[in-house]
């Protein structure tokens, strides 16, 4: 007898949950559910396979016929995305080449998980099987979804099933095709869950590769990965809380066995040429100067060029924009400290055993509690705002700064 909502969860529907806002409610509340009504069921099935027939239409139409399963056999395929960049950002991907970078005789493939223009090419699938999956899954919604008894649920997951179950369809037989195939493929995830939820659903071995911090996540909404590699021992601690069988890992760092008169800023996703950055990069290296200690700012891979030379030409310091990650950078400078406000790059820096400062500031904290990030900032990092002092001293100190270094990782 089914008595609560994780009674009705199943790898099937786990895509359902995709979101921000989605996750933010599950880890408040699990949904109230009722008995299954007929008239709802057949009702909600009718709406998403009428809708998921005609998307999933469109997508066979931009297939290319000649690809198919038995001519492009894949054993890794690479999830990314470019949505909404211009820029190239390959380091959402370029984790897996890390973990694997001895897999060279492996033939993998790297297509935009929002680009239906390149998941499209990779293999023929045909209209009868596109439809008859849309209809599975259609079903399996419905049925989910008439048990739901909690309407601002209900507002959230059943806009995002009817508007992408015709993808999730689309890649659980893309994946079902190309695993017919190849017993051994596996999929390595950039983060898009939709994409993810239906390599499990085809018990194909998906791997997620965290390109970044990761925010708290519900249990209901974390899907049965095979492995998930993560950049902190906080991450990792936390993930196996919650239950699962999922494997977790961090990712490898050098410690560095000596630093040199640098630091290095790693800059926002964000429209860095506004005052108030300028003039935060810009006390940043004055201090340093006054210090003989070199500053250097590295552009997160986001940025345009044109800020890029905003920058450059407003303030006196150097510019990195060639596409280096900031372990890779770290490594190659050698730097006392690696400054960011929310960066990835902090946590890559103590791990690496360079100390990292934080840039927010206190009438900033509520802004860094909205990503809700696991990584305990707070701990493992030093404040521009508040330990100028301390950076000082042990700036010139060495066993000072092994002092804190130690603490940062205690």
């Amino acid at each position: 007898m089914v008595k609560d909502f994780e009674d009705i969860i199943s790898f099937q529907t786990k895509w359902m949950f995709v979101g921000t806002d989605v996750n933010n409610y599950l880890l408040l509340k699990k949904p109230p559910i009722k008995e299954r009504k007929i008239f709802f069921r057949y009702f909600f099935r009718l709406l998403f396979f009428t809708i998921g027939s005609i998307r999933i239409t469109t997508l066979y139409f931009h297939q290319d016929k000649s690809y198919t399963a038995e001519s492009n056999r894949i054993d890794h395929i690479i999830g990314s995305t470019q949505h909404g960049y211009s820029e190239d950002l390959e380091y959402r991907y370029k984790n897996y080449f890390k973990v694997f970078n001895s897999e060279v005789k492996k033939k993998y493939i790297i297509f935009d998980e929002y680009n239906k223009k390149q998941y499209t090419k990779i293999c023929s699938i045909s209209l009868y099987d596109l439809l008859q999956e849309v209809n599975l899954n259609a079903k399996e919604s419905s049925d989910f979804i008439s048990r739901i008894n909690d309407m601002n649920f209900l507002k959230l997951i059943l806009p995002f099933t009817i508007k992408n179950l015709s993808f999730f369809s689309y890649f659980a037989l893309l994946f079902r095709t190309l695993g017919k195939h190849n017993n051994a493929l596996e999929f390595f995830s950039g983060g898009n869950e939709l994409v993810a939820g239906a390599a499990i659903k085809e018990h194909i071995k998906t791997n997620l590769f965290k390109h970044g911090l990761m925010s708290k996540v519900s249990k209901f909404s974390l899907l049965n990965y095979s492995n998930i590699y993560v950049y902190t021992i906080d991450e990792k601690k936390y993930i196996e809380q919650l239950g699962g069988t999922t494997e977790i890992q961090t990712y490898q760092f050098a410690q560095l066995n000596k630093r040199t008169s640098k630091v290095i800023i790693f800059g926002n996703p964000v429209n860095l040429t506004q005052i108030n950055e300028l003039k935060l990069i810009s006390d940043i290296s004055i201090f340093f100067s006054r210090l003989n200690i070199e500053t250097i700012y590295k552009c997160h891979p986001s940025m345009k060029k044109k800020e890029q030379e905003k920058i450059s030409a407003m303030l006196n310091i150097m510019v990195i924009s060639k596409k280096i990650d900031c372990q890779e950078l770290i490594k190659e400078l050698l730097p006392m400290f690696c400054f960011g406000w929310r960066s990835t790059g902090l946590c890559e820096s103590l791990n690496s055993g360079v100390i990292p400062v934080t840039t927010i500031q206190e009438s900033e904290i509520s802004q860094l509690d909205h990503y809700d990030f696991v990584y305990p900032f707070h701990k493992r990092t030093l404040s521009w705002d508040l330990d100028k002092t301390l950076i000082k001293e042990i700036s010139t100190k060495n066993s000072e700064y092994e002092k804190i270094l130690s603490k940062l990782n205690g």
